[in-house]
């Protein structure tokens, strides 16, 4: 005989199986019935002979589909063994690769000493940045005083070359006074053949040589 069943009955249908599924989930695995119970499949149970012949029978296809479901329960239960075996490893794992991690990291008295370090690397690092900053102006006014006393050097050795080259203008057209002066006694002199102008004429000679030689020792001077 087929049984007909109510539509209606699918949602509580499924709700009930997702509840026993739970319940499944959240059933001990390692409980000593639950074992107990999957043993039985190796007991075997025989039915009741004083029943009648369909009843017997009915009996039967019922034990043997109880010893299916002990076996096919048996299979998941080593499967969700297994699975868990394979999850609890892998949590195992990671809960050493993470310890491993924490043990490696510093401890809130290294942090603080590395902290107390780095703050004082920054500090020193602060002092010398001032300090080049420091130098850095210091070499700065130094070659602003360097370009400052060789600009005055320069304007000094401009004002005596100056002075050097008005010397010399001066010494040679002495020179040249004492040399057309020479020249003119010893004409006089040779024409009134007068030796007073002569002896003039003589003394005016060195005068000119002596004011050539200072000429001529002022420029080798000034050439070395």
């Amino acid at each position: 005989m087929t049984e007909h069943k109510d539509p209606q009955q699918a949602p509580e249908n499924d709700a009930a199986t997702a509840a026993s599924a739970q319940e499944a989930e959240s059933f001990p695995l390692a409980d000593p019935e639950f074992e107990d119970l999957l043993d039985e499949e190796d007991q075997q149970i025989e039915p009741p002979t004083d029943i009648g012949e369909n009843a017997q029978q009915v009996v039967t296809a019922l034990l043997g589909h109880q010893q299916d479901l002990v076996a096919e329960l048996r299979s998941v239960y080593e499967r969700l063994e297994q699975v868990r075996e394979v999850d609890y490893a892998a949590l195992e794992e990671r809960v050493k690769q993470a310890e491993s991690v924490v043990e490696a990291a510093p401890s809130a008295a290294e942090l603080q000493e590395l902290i107390g370090l780095l703050e004082g690397m920054s500090g020193t690092l602060k002092e010398h940045e001032n300090k080049q900053a420091e130098l850095e102006q210091q070499l700065r006014d130094a070659r602003e005083h360097h370009a400052t006393q060789l600009a005055e050097r320069d304007a000094r050795i401009a004002a005596q070359n100056a002075r050097i080259e008005e010397l010399e203008a001066g010494i040679t057209a002495a020179a040249e006074s004492a040399e057309s002066a020479h020249d003119k006694l010893q004409v006089l002199a040779q024409e009134t053949n007068s030796s007073l102008i002569h002896r003039m004429g003589e003394r005016v000679s060195p005068a000119a040589q002596q004011a050539r030689n200072a000429l001529s020792n002022i420029r080798r001077r000034f050439r070395r």
